[in-house]
């Protein structure tokens, strides 16, 4: 499927660019490599972005939430191990490239802005390990569109990851749709982080995630949870 030219202000449902979000201004070279080590991952991983300047899109720079995320995988590689791995606003892509280095079967990196996607495809060229049979694709995914066939194409998930890209309320609707219709029905997980700032409280989120057919995973009874990470299955009357 051919990509749109899309941006990350269209999400506020204007063709064009809005003049509060001069954070999305023509992209400049400001490439520079940043670097990731982590427990038992043996080689480093390094994606290209920009460390501090947002002015071309948030996806350019990798945020307070992947941190978070990475050190949950790292502590439950089994999470993504053999798995079909998706990640939603992969921007930069160090989520699912440290599920690639954990193993998984298969990594999604998707993005819908054109830019930061093709930042993204130099990023998993340049970060699959030669020797790993993982399967690691690139496709653009814009939330709640043509979901059909990127199901018919890709295939649904047993893992989908979100981070720190939930920062309007506008956006709660189509991500929770994406990960409805591709998360897989009967085991599927779909981890979601939200550290940077919001429009919107954790409790719309969770309403809004009940309302698209989810539901969050009590913490006391699922040893994956914890206070910054949050679990989330198909809703059990989805699955009769």
């Amino acid at each position: 499927m051919q990509d749109k030219d899309w941006r990350e202000y269209n999400i506020h449902g204007d063709d064009v660019q809005d003049a509060y979000f001069d954070l999305f201004a023509s992209p400049k070279d400001k490439y520079q490599t940043l670097e990731w080590n982590f427990p038992n991952i043996m080689s480093t991983i390094s994606l290209r972005g920009n460390a501090e300047d947002y002015t071309n899109s948030t996806g350019m720079t990798v945020w307070a939430g992947s941190q978070v995320l990475c050190d949950y995988l790292v502590t439950h590689p089994s999470l993504v191990k053999e798995k079909k791995v998706l990640e939603l606003g992969a921007g930069m892509g160090l989520c699912g490239t440290l599920a690639h280095k954990l193993g998984a079967s298969s990594v999604c990196l998707t993005d819908g802005d054109i830019e930061v996607l093709e930042n993204l495809r130099y990023n998993a060229e340049h970060s699959v390990s030669v020797d790993s049979d993982t399967a690691v694709t690139c496709p653009q995914l814009i939330w709640g569109h043509d979901l059909d066939a990127f199901a018919k194409t890709h295939g649904k998930h047993d893992i989908v990851i979100a981070v720190d890209c939930a920062y309007i309320t506008k956006c709660l609707t189509p991500m929770f749709d994406t990960v409805h219709e591709l998360l897989d029905l009967s085991n599927g997980i779909f981890l979601f982080v939200m550290v940077e700032s919001s429009q919107t409280s954790m409790e719309v989120i969770l309403a809004r995630a009940q309302a698209c057919g989810l539901e969050l995973c009590p913490k006391d009874s699922n040893e994956q949870g914890n206070d910054q990470v949050f679990v989330f299955r198909h809703q059990k009357r989805n699955l009769v």
